[in-house]
């Protein structure tokens, strides 16, 4: 992967409080072994995700918060084909 291309994703500043974050407490309460939901990630990767995938799901809900929409499932189909 080219260095460049990394460092030059923009940035979002880093939630110094985190306290009591509704994502982190949503995951922690995720039981293992359920089926996935329409993202089709299996909630155990959100669990073993710890702080970095917290960190990364808060700065995405942040943007569509700022940005006041949802992406639409038209427009973003499923993460992998449908058999």
């Amino acid at each position: 992967m080219d260095e460049h291309v990394i460092a030059n994703i923009p940035q979002r500043p880093i939630i110094a409080a985190r306290d009591g974050c509704p994502t982190e407490k949503a995951i922690e309460q995720l039981q293992s072994g359920k089926a996935t939901g329409p993202d089709e990630i299996p909630p155990e990767v959100y669990k073993l995700g710890g702080y970095a995938l917290t960190k990364h799901l808060v700065d995405l809900f942040q943007l569509f918060w700022e940005n006041g929409k949802l992406p639409q499932d038209k427009h973003h189909p499923p993460l992998r084909e449908q058999r």
